[in-house]
This record gives structure tokens, sequence and C-alpha cells, in this order.
């Protein structure tokens, strides 16, 4: 063994040392441990998001959207469609009652976007946050907003 692989040996050696001794003694030999990924784990609040989208019809009635409704994968609809009209986005929201109408026979009145957020917190239990968007699409230049 040349002098050059001993030392690099040696090195890899004490390394794996002070891992082992870390983890044997329970004290903070080596470096890493000071770093953020293993000194401070947050798992934060437990929550579910659920994310609903409806559509009002012209006949009155109120069709859920979801992503085989529209007659694309899960993704597909969250990426294209979900999601933007989520951030308030109307031309979205139009294109998407463009293509329910085109595959279902309807004429959409009007479409919501709820995300419905359910906490754990420690002192309240289950906590319900609703939050949605609205567009009325029944002129050519509708609106669309942030309900509170």
């Amino acid at each position: 063994m040349t002098g050059k692989q001993w030392c690099i040996s040696m090195f890899v050696v004490g390394v794996l040392a002070m891992q082992a001794s870390t983890f044997v003694t329970g004290t903070r030999v080596w470096p890493f441990m000071a770093y953020c990924m293993y000194t401070q784990v947050s798992y934060g609040t437990p929550s579910t998001v659920v994310i609903s989208v409806t559509a009002m019809l012209d006949d009155g009635s109120e069709m859920r959207i979801d992503s085989e409704a529209a007659g694309l994968t899960w993704h597909g609809w969250y990426r294209n469609f979900e999601r933007p009209m989520m951030a308030g986005d109307e031309q979205v929201a139009r294109e998407a009652a463009e293509r329910i109408a085109s595959l279902h026979g309807v004429t959409v009145r009007s479409m919501r976007v709820d995300v419905t957020r359910y906490n754990i917190l420690p002192d309240e239990g289950l906590v319900e946050t609703l939050e949605g968007v609205a567009f009325d699409l029944s002129s050519a230049a509708g609106e669309g907003g942030l309900d509170e």
C-alpha cells in the first residue's frame, strides 16, 4: 500500500469512527450533526387539502368537474386547469367550460373552485378552512376573483 492510499484509507476510517462515536456516546463529535437536516426536524401540522371544481349549468343544476369529467389524467387536469383556476385565471376557467361543454353537451354558466384545508391543531383539534374562487362565465367579460 502506498503512502497516498494509506492516508486516504485512514481518513475514511477516521470519518466512520467519528460518526460511530456520535451514535455510541450520544455527543456531537462530527460537524455533520450541526447541519439543519439533522438538528431541526419539523413535521409541521398534519393537514389535508381537498380541491373541488363545480360548474353551474344553464338549467340550474351543478356538475362536479374532475379529471375524468374533463377527459384528462389527474396531473393534466391539475396542472392545466385546477391550479391556474385556483390562482384566479379566468381564461383557463373559460377553456375548462368549453371543454366540458364539448364533452358533455352542456352550457356552463359559472364555475367555482373550492380549496378546503383540514388541519389538526394540538389545542383546537380538527380545523377546517375554506377558500374559493368563482368565475361568472355567462357574459363575454365575466369576472373571476377570490371569495372571502
